[in-house]
């Protein structure tokens, strides 16, 4: 496998963008999980990474994931 080391500081805005979105879908898609089978901690800890390590897009990132619900939303009440 390809190993390619990763530098916080060099990763372009995109790179920034992109990895701080992911990160807060998949707290909001890992928060879903019930409990017990809830990964409390790894959620912490994402939302940890995303709030330190991407602040610069994690307020942008918070907007755009609101944003796309709310356009799906619209879609699925327009196919209804």
């Amino acid at each position: 496998m390809l190993e390619i080391p990763i530098n916080l500081n060099t990763m372009t805005m995109r790179e920034r963008l992109v990895t701080a979105q992911a990160l807060r879908v998949a707290i909001e898609t890992m928060s879903k999980v019930p409990s017990p089978y809830t990964e409390v901690s790894n959620i912490m800890d994402m939302e940890y990474v995303g709030e330190h390590y991407f602040s610069d897009m994690w307020e942008i990132t918070a907007l755009m994931v609101e944003g796309q619900k709310a356009v799906q939303q619209q879609i699925d009440s327009e196919v209804e």
